[in-house]
């Protein structure tokens, strides 16, 4: 369900951008998909004849095969709109970047993380290393590190968890460009950015791994667009299917009512 919902999420905002961008070329794709959903629906009744050459659908089928004109506008409206999927998703990155600054909560749960796997390792003198549930409010986590594994402790726990983050708020965009994050790139920018006196900012870790995970949507993104469409017409086709299956069941047993009885 996560993955339906930030499916259909992603699909409105590219639908949004596309009429506020493109509104000519969101008319004719809409356009379109009214000229296709028309055929379809004109289509129903020979169809029907196929199976039966006499029988003539009733309302009730004719609302059912009248579907397809507002599922295919939406359909071709989609189909041209996720040529913005891209943005769309990288819009949606910076907006988890900039929510994960002011995630206290997160930072509370990592920094809680980090100091018991600190202190199960033996890797620090415990001493110097407060216990982050002991500090007021507001108060900066000071981290006094000595040897290089930490480092690399730092970066693990830093980059699954702001991965974590950001595949429980977009569970569909993180498997669309998910990557190995090696732990080595946030120890480089720990050694870089800090010093033995302080931790390394989450806040720098989302910045860094906001950044590759742009740069993986350059090589992924195809795909996905790909994907997203794939699933669009296959779900479109689908649920053709049923008033499709529904109109030629009835045809059908329409002539065997009328078969002449041979007893």
């Amino acid at each position: 369900m996560p993955l339906l919902i930030d499916y259909f999420r992603l699909i409105k905002e590219c639908v949004i951008q596309f009429f506020v961008d493109d509104p000519l070329i969101f008319s004719e794709a809409a356009f379109v998909g009214m000229v296709a959903g028309s055929l379809f629906w004109m289509l129903f009744p020979f169809w029907a004849r196929l199976w039966n050459k006499s029988y003539e659908m009733t309302p009730l089928q004719h609302v059912l095969a009248g579907f397809a004109l507002p599922m295919a506008m939406f359909c071709s409206v989609t189909c041209f709109a996720l040529k913005d999927e891209a943005g769309t998703i990288r819009t949606q990155i910076e907006s988890w970047q900039a929510g994960i600054v002011g995630d206290h909560e997160l930072k509370y749960r990592l920094r809680q993380q980090l100091f018991e796997e600190i202190a199960g390792k033996g890797l620090e003198d415990m001493k110097g290393i407060p216990d982050p549930r002991t500090l007021a409010p507001g108060e900066r986590w000071e981290l006094v590190y000595r040897n290089q594994e930490t480092q690399i402790l730092v970066g693990e726990v830093y980059t699954q968890g702001t991965l974590q983050s950001f595949a429980e708020a977009h569970p569909l965009l993180f498997i669309m460009v998910f990557f190995k994050m090696a732990p080595d790139l946030i120890a480089t920018e720990i050694r870089i950015k800090t010093n033995e006196n302080h931790v390394y900012s989450m806040d720098d870790a989302g910045k860094v791994i906001a950044a590759k995970m742009s740069a993986q949507l350059q090589l992924q993104i195809w795909k996905g667009v790909i994907a997203t469409r794939a699933v669009l017409i296959t779900a479109f086709l689908g649920c053709l299917l049923v008033p499709l299956t529904l109109v030629a069941m009835s045809a059908f047993n329409d002539i065997r009512v009328h078969l002449p009885n041979r007893d």
